[in-house]
């Protein structure tokens, strides 16, 4: 697992002071003559990521204004929190809260997740032909280069050893 925040390619230099994942279900209730209801449940929702914190330094406004454009970019990207699983998500809020002190730019974020379709099922492994590079063997397995580095001993990330396996371990993205 990561120890840094990071979306597509942005790495947060001090991760947010504070994350929530929310998880809730879709829950239908059904009036029943006489007899009251019953609750169904549909399913469960996307969900909610959601946070706060402060960028540092001298060039914490220029941070936010990069973190800005990928918000207006728009689109989905690999989403990495600290100690927990990357999931693939949106980005649907970002808030600049106050500059504060010179230095410091604090601000609210919030994603939801995105389902992965059926055809992007994940590899658990990968046999690695000549002049391979780490970066086509994450394409390949439809894996985040992070895991794969997290996951496999001193991968040569340029120019893998042809027959070398990759893994990926059980992954749920």
């Amino acid at each position: 697992m990561s120890l840094q925040m990071a979306y597509k390619g942005f790495r947060w230099n001090v991760n947010p002071s504070e994350i929530t994942i929310t998880c809730s279900k879709n829950l239908k209730e059904q009036p029943l003559p006489l007899k009251g209801s019953l609750l169904q449940e549909m399913g469960r929702k996307k969900r909610q990521i959601s946070g706060k914190g402060c960028f540092l330094g001298r060039d914490s406004l220029l941070q936010f204004r990069e973190l800005q454009r990928l918000f207006e970019e728009g689109g989905a990207g690999l989403l990495v929190m600290p100690g927990l699983p990357p999931l693939r998500a949106v980005f649907s809020s970002l808030q600049l809260q106050a500059l504060g002190r010179p230095g410091e730019t604090h601000y609210t974020f919030s994603f939801v997740e995105e389902d992965v379709p059926p055809a992007e099922e994940k590899r658990a492994a990968y046999a690695c032909r000549e002049h391979d590079s780490l970066w086509k063997a994450s394409a390949a397995m439809n894996v985040p280069l992070e895991i794969l580095l997290e996951q496999n001993r001193n991968p040569w990330i340029n120019d893998l050893e042809e027959g070398t396996i990759l893994r990926a371990g059980r992954l749920t993205l």
